[in-house]
C-alpha cells in the first residue's frame, strides 16, 4: 500500500495464511484480519511507524519493561483500576477459517456450569488450516474461560518525578510488558505482568 519501510517493522508471523490478489480492499480492514488470524499485535508507534508483532513476540522475553508500584525502588503512580468480575468471560470459543464450519472449545463441565453459557466468536480466520482454528480457539479458551484479577490501568503524573517518570511516559510502547504493584493497607499485596494495551495521554495548561 506504499507504506515506506523506513517506517514500519513487521513481524513474519506464525500462521500460514491463505494467498491472495486483492483489489478494492480496505487496507486497515485486512491487516486487521491478518492480526486476528495470527491473534498478535498491530499498531501505529508513538513515532509514527506501523508495527506487527506475531503472537510470540510477547512471551519471547519474561523480563519487565518497568516496574510500578508504591515504594521508593519502583516507578510511581496516583491510581489503580484493578477488576475481578465476569466482563471477561468466554467458556465458549467458535473460530473458523474462511469457508469452514466453526471450531468449538467450551468448557461445559465447570465454567458454563458457574457463569453460564458466554461465547466468544472468531470468524473468517485467513489460513487454509482448520487445526489452526481449532488451537485458536482452545488458546482462547484456556485465557478467558475463569475469571482473574487484572489490572486494568494505571495513572502516571510524571511532573511528581521528572527524571524518571516522563522517560516511562514517551518511552513506553504498546505491547511492552510491566510489573504493577499495589499493597493496600489491608489485604495481600497484588503484583502482575502486563502488557500495555493501551495508552491515553491528558495535557493540562
Amino acid at each position: 500500500i506504499g507504506w515506506s519501510t523506513a517506517d514500519r517493522s513487521l513481524s513474519t508471523g506464525i500462521s500460514q495464511l491463505t494467498s491472495a490478489t486483492l483489489e478494492n480492499v480496505n487496507a486497515l480492514a485486512y491487516l486487521q484480519t491478518v492480526t486476528q488470524t495470527e491473534n498478535g499485535r498491530a499498531f501505529i508507534s508513538a513515532s509514527g511507524g506501523f508495527f506487527f508483532r506475531d503472537r510470540h513476540s510477547p512471551f519471547s522475553s519474561t523480563a519487565n519493561n518497568a516496574t510500578f508500584g508504591d515504594n521508593s525502588t519502583e516507578f510511581g503512580y496516583t491510581n489503580i483500576v484493578v477488576s475481578y468480575d465476569d466482563a471477561q468471560i468466554y467458556n465458549e470459543v467458535r473460530c473458523s477459517i474462511e469457508g469452514g464450519a466453526d471450531q468449538v472449545a467450551a468448557d461445559t463441565a465447570t465454567s458454563q456450569l458457574r457463569y453460564f453459557a458466554r461465547t466468544l466468536t472468531r470468524s473468517g480466520m485467513l489460513t487454509p488450516d482448520v487445526n489452526e482454528a481449532n488451537s485458536a480457539a482452545a488458546f482462547l479458551l484456556s485465557q478467558y474461560k475463569d475469571p482473574a484479577v487484572r489490572i486494568e490501568s494505571i495513572d502516571i503524573v510524571p511532573d511528581t518525578d521528572p527524571t524518571n517518570l516522563y522517560p516511562q511516559v514517551y518511552g513506553r510502547e504498546l505491547g511492552d510488558r510491566v510489573l504493577v504493584t499495589r499493597r493496600p493497607a489491608a489485604g495481600n499485596t497484588i503484583s502482575q505482568s502486563s502488557f500495555i494495551e493501551g495508552i491515553e495521554m491528558t495535557f493540562a495548561i
